[in-house]
């Protein structure tokens, strides 16, 4: 009996462990897709306000 309850301890930890683990990579998983669309805005934005003045710059260098 006793071994059994070690047993089931274990399987206890391991299984708390496996979550907050499995957990931990969601979250880096979500903040990593959250910061890669804040990336995508920023250059989309950056894009669209710098296309003037880069199409401006590069006639100048034509």
């Amino acid at each position: 009996m006793v071994v059994i309850m070690r047993v089931l301890m274990v399987v206890r930890v391991a299984m708390r462990l496996f979550v907050v683990m499995t957990m931990a990579v969601a979250v880096d998983m979500a903040m990593a897709m959250v910061v890669a669309v804040r990336v995508l805005v920023a250059v989309s934005r950056l894009l669209h306000v710098g296309a003037p003045f880069l199409q401006k710059v590069l006639f100048i260098h034509v």
